[in-house]
């Protein structure tokens, strides 16, 4: 369908949707009054551009009094960052002063936050923190600042790093023996991972993902065969979303005895979970990474090779368009350079990248994006800018899901308030920039998000709690339907945690507050079982009652499931 945007003075067409602004109040015909709808139907991606106004962020001065390595990631008999990720940074609060845990291998000078559960800032460090360390420091600011936690927006490409499986494994001999790299050489592949990390977030990398492909899909098979069943979904969406999963684990070795250039390998992850459970490997020859090469080495088998073998890690193979080869070209042309690829391609976008060689520090894109529950179906997403001399417009926004979705955006101020026609069961994409910024701000929505779900805080934890029918398919097994809590990251309680969610409704009159009275657990007598928890008016019932896990969920349970707070 061909729908038209009018405004004032423009038309513009697109696809998939209408766009029809008009003023919230009457005939007031201000323009602080003047909303427009974005209609869509069956579609899994499209993009608006938009008259939002964001809202200035609030900058939070923190002043660092102490900075120590952290060493609880290190492997000390090999001097090796054992394992990593990218958005594991936490904060605790000892009275007055604040502490920060960099976990990741990126210093930071500045983040942005969420705190007292529904307040966003930009955190600004009077000095550096270094990657893998932890610092205290004060908040130069009147007011409460509590639960304060990171707020990534550079959600694309977070990889479980872990790289100490194979220490000390003794590959003398054998052609193809894969170990864990040196200290040396993991220093080189984190720099190269990072700028994976950022690359994929970029919003002209994006668009050269889209005109590559566009460009060269005749040349792939897995792209050919795609676009033959007409998708709704781009096959380079598609490939940037498979790549960009939450939490693939991502295992990195060194070839010590030569028996080819690189290898990789893994597990295809679910575009339908939060965060993913498939894992892979990545593996170079060491003379590609031994001392001294840099991460931008002259070779070409540091940015070019390894980016390939990681396409490997996360499934690709070499019809699908992350490899230098064509089709009809297979092993036999393992030697041959003169073919195009997604891999080389990446090659030549970093030869312009200041960073190539060495850890900058962490990225914060200049559209920072808060969501919130508005009932069912519905989201409301709060725009703010990093506050800089830049000159705000319209802004680009996307949606992208694996499944048809249907709904509106209505877009008012800088508020864009997203209703679906369905309940959404599998995480929604939201990416939002302009043409004038570096990186694009990209959501990965929880289907819970769409809920409006209550949430109850208990010693330093949340209980979620997951009681509307809309969320739970009673005809899927139960085994199934407590995934939910794993697939958005979130463990289902245990039957002793039920137990402190009982108490606390029960002890402050909230017990009528839910809609379902009875839930399962994460442990049970077996494997096979869960227990069923019963909530009364005087105890939580649980003796002897449990659940076989392979029959349908049934209409008259919930679950909870938990998170920090």
């Amino acid at each position: 369908m061909l729908g038209i945007f009018i405004t004032k003075t423009k038309i513009y067409f697109l696809a998939f949707f209408i766009c029809i602004v008009f003023s919230s109040c009457g005939n007031s015909g201000g323009d602080n009054d003047a909303k427009t709808i974005v209609k869509f139907s069956n579609i899994q991606e499209f993009t608006a551009n938009v008259p939002l106004k964001p809202q200035s962020l609030k900058v939070i001065d923190g002043f660092v009094s102490s900075i120590k390595e952290d060493n609880k990631d290190m492997n000390t008999t090999a001097d090796l960052l054992a394992e990593y990720s990218y958005d594991d940074i936490k904060f605790e609060k000892h009275g007055n002063t604040y502490t920060i845990l960099n976990n990741t291998p990126t210093p930071i000078n500045g983040l942005t936050i969420d705190y007292n559960k529904s307040d966003v800032a930009l955190l600004k460090f009077s000095k550096q923190i270094p990657s893998f360390h932890d610092a205290s420091f004060s908040i130069l600011d009147s007011g409460e600042f509590n639960n304060i936690k990171y707020d990534n927006q550079m959600s694309l490409f977070l990889p479980y790093i872990q790289q100490a499986d194979r220490i000390n494994r003794d590959c003398t001999g054998i052609a193809g023996c894969e170990s864990s790299p040196t200290k040396y050489q993991e220093s080189l592949y984190r720099i190269i991972v990072l700028n994976i990390h950022n690359a994929v977030n970029e919003l002209a990398f994006s668009k050269k993902i889209h005109s590559f492909f566009k460009d060269n899909c005749q040349n792939f098979d897995l792209c050919v065969e795609y676009m033959k069943v007409d998708p709704k979904l781009s096959y380079a969406t598609r490939s940037t979303l498979q790549f960009g999963s939450n939490k693939h684990s991502l295992h990195l070795y060194v070839t010590q005895d030569y028996a080819y250039e690189g290898a990789g390998s893994g597990g295809r992850p679910n575009l339908d979970l939060y965060k993913d459970n498939s894992s892979g490997y990545a593996s170079l020859y060491q003379a590609h990474v031994n001392p001294p090469k840099l991460a931008s080495n002259d070779d070409s088998w540091n940015y070019y090779g390894f980016f390939h073998e990681i396409c490997h890690g996360y499934f690709f193979n070499h019809a699908a368009g992350d490899s230098k080869y064509v089709k009809g070209n297979g092993a036999s042309g393992m030697n041959s350079f003169n073919q195009y690829g997604f891999d080389k391609m990446f090659r030549e976008w970093q030869k312009s990248n200041p960073d190539k060689d060495r850890i900058s520090a962490l990225k914060v894109p200049k559209i920072f994006v808060k969501a919130e529950s508005a009932g069912s179906n519905q989201v409301i997403l709060k725009y703010y800018y990093i506050p800089t001399n830049f000159a705000y417009d319209n802004l680009d926004v996307k949606l992208i899901a694996n499944t048809p979705i249907s709904g509106n955006m209505s877009v008012s101020g800088n508020e864009i308030k997203i209703s679906l026609s369905n309940y959404l069961q599998i995480p929604l994409y939201i990416r939002s920039s302009s043409k004038d910024y570096t990186y694009e701000s990209t959501l990965r929505l929880k289907h819970t998000k769409f809920a409006n779900l209550k949430k109850y805080y208990i010693g330093g934890i949340k209980y979620t709690v997951l009681d509307k029918n809309e969320i739970l398919n009673k005809n899927a097994s139960a085994r199934d339907v407590i995934k939910i809590c794993s697939n958005i990251n979130e463990p289902l309680a245990t039957r002793a945690q039920y137990q402190i969610l009982w108490n606390y409704l029960q002890k402050n009159n909230k017990l009528d507050e839910l809609e379902k009275k009875v839930f399962l657990a994460s442990d049970g007598p077996n494997g096979a079982t869960s227990w069923r928890l019963t909530f009364t008016d005087d105890f939580m019932k649980h003796f002897s009652d449990w659940v076989d896990v392979s029959k349908p969920f049934g209409s008259d349970k919930g679950i909870v499931c938990l998170s920090p707070e």
